[in-house]
């Protein structure tokens, strides 16, 4: 444990114990001195494909007899349990609320992996080894330069970088989320939360903080929840080979997809690199089973713009070029300028540093097609806004969707300058001015499963330009 943390640990541990001995201690703790603990809700969840699912686990620690008591229920598809009242240890509080409280960790470093370094340097030099064969064409200059590159990852803060790329990568099926509030005796509250498949649900995200990668929030979470609580097992290392096996993959995939792209879409990518900041690349060969390709795929912001706004893009190949250079590069640029100067948004964007912005420029789940936009206009005629919005044949014409966050809200900016807050995946309850409404289509198969399951809140809230 870092020494700040165990700091703040001591602290609170004391904080804690003046505040629940009461009597004559009591009277020890100074007038103004810091709030302590009055209780701690904890909610963890996780859906997926199994007949169990959801799993929930709903906790409350509460101040009581001089101690910690705790209560709580547990439910498994849907059946309820009530969880008998235990007792939760003072240490086990206070290393949850420094924990908590403590500064975030840009990068997560290995050394709490729980593994030895030569376990990380293997998985690392047979990732680097299955990308030099029949279907990584290596041009010597790139391979100097990549297995350069390899030799960073033997010091520890370029293998910190690695490993924290590596927490991006996602799954299907596999769900889960932790909500844990403190709440403190002046009124305040802590809040963290993570929704991350990876290793120890790393990184935890906390209000007005960038997230952190430091595994301290898990470990104090793990010591306090019950044994059989939902996602507690995640919370605790070592980490396993699959876990590993993964982390190493996706901490290397951008990297190396990059090399693959410079040898097969060269001129692509300086075409792109002379407008864009390219901040990923992956050049994709034709796939005839799909009709599709040879493409470059790329994430792409302007230099001027903010860095957590990204437009994601798929753009055909010619050889190495893009086979539509002039189109392309006239079309990216107008979206992306037109976001960065749509007041409302701009100001969202900037004032929400720790979320990701996205643009989809014709691929991926969710991107402006002509279908998405009916149904935006379908949605703003529900909500009763289409007349303030101004229903005409023009209204869509040049309009980007850009999509916040990874419990994504959903935004239009339209041409005029106007955004709309189009709606959000939340399970949140309708209230007099939202609806609860389908999600953006994603084809015939699917869409109408998905508009029975309306797992969406339609908001439209119009902003001026």
């Amino acid at each position: 444990m870092a020494v700040i943390e165990e700091r703040q640990m001591k602290r609170w541990l004391l904080l804690i114990f003046l505040s629940c001995a009461g009597g004559a201690w009591a009277q020890l703790a100074p007038v103004g001195a810091d709030p302590v603990v009055d209780e701690i809700r904890i909610r963890s969840t996780w859906g997926g494909l199994s007949p169990d699912s959801p799993l929930i686990t709903e906790l409350v620690v509460r101040r009581s007899d001089g101690g910690f008591t705790m209560t709580g229920t547990s439910s498994r598809a849907g059946k309820l349990t009530a969880m008998p009242p235990m007792r939760a240890s003072t240490g086990d509080v206070a290393a949850l609320v420094a924990a908590m409280e403590a500064p975030s960790r840009a990068k997560f470093d290995a050394g709490d992996l729980g593994r030895p370094d030569r376990d990380v340097q293997a998985r690392i030099d047979g990732e680097m080894e299955s990308e030099s064969g029949e279907d990584f064409p290596i041009d010597p200059a790139i391979a100097g330069r990549m297995q350069a590159y390899r030799e960073t990852l033997r010091h520890p803060g370029d293998l910190a970088t690695a490993l924290t790329a590596g927490f991006r990568s996602f799954h299907t099926d596999d769900y889960p989320g932790v909500w844990v509030e403190i709440a403190l005796s002046d009124g305040s509250k802590i809040v963290a939360s993570s929704r991350s498949q990876q290793y120890l649900m790393l990184p935890w995200n906390r209000d007005g903080q960038p997230p952190t990668y430091s595994p301290a929030i898990s470990q104090a979470l793990w010591r306090l929840l019950p044994k059989g609580a939902t996602n507690r097992d995640r919370l605790h290392g070592p980490i396993s080979d699959f876990e590993l096996d993964e982390l190493v993959t996706a901490g290397l995939f951008d990297v190396l997809n990059r090399f693959d792209a410079e040898v097969k879409a060269g001129d692509a990518l300086r075409v792109l690199e002379a407008s864009f900041v390219v901040e990923e690349a992956r050049a994709q060969k034709r796939l005839s089973w799909m009709q599709l390709g040879p493409v470059l795929f790329a994430s792409l912001r302007l230099p001027d713009g903010p860095k957590n706004l990204h437009m994601k893009v798929r753009l055909p190949l010619k050889g190495s070029a893009l086979e539509n250079s002039d189109a392309d590069l006239a079309r990216l640029q107008a979206a992306l300028s037109l976001v960065q100067r749509t007041p409302a948004l701009a100001a969202r964007i900037r004032d929400q540093p720790g979320e990701d912005f996205r643009i989809y420029d014709g691929f991926g789940y969710a991107w402006l097609n002509e279908r998405t936009a009916e149904q935006f206009i379908a949605q703003m005629r529900q909500l009763g806004r289409i007349e303030q919005l101004g229903d005409n044949p023009g209204l869509m014409r040049g309009a980007v969707m850009v999509e916040e966050g990874d419990a994504p809200a959903y935004w239009i900016a339209l041409a005029d300058g106007r955004a709309v807050l189009w709606k959000k995946f939340t399970n949140a309850a309708a209230t007099p001015t939202t609806v609860r409404c389908s999600s953006i289509p994603m084809g015939d198969d699917i869409d109408e499963l998905l508009e029975s399951r309306k797992n969406h809140l339609c908001i439209g809230r119009i902003y001026p330009p």
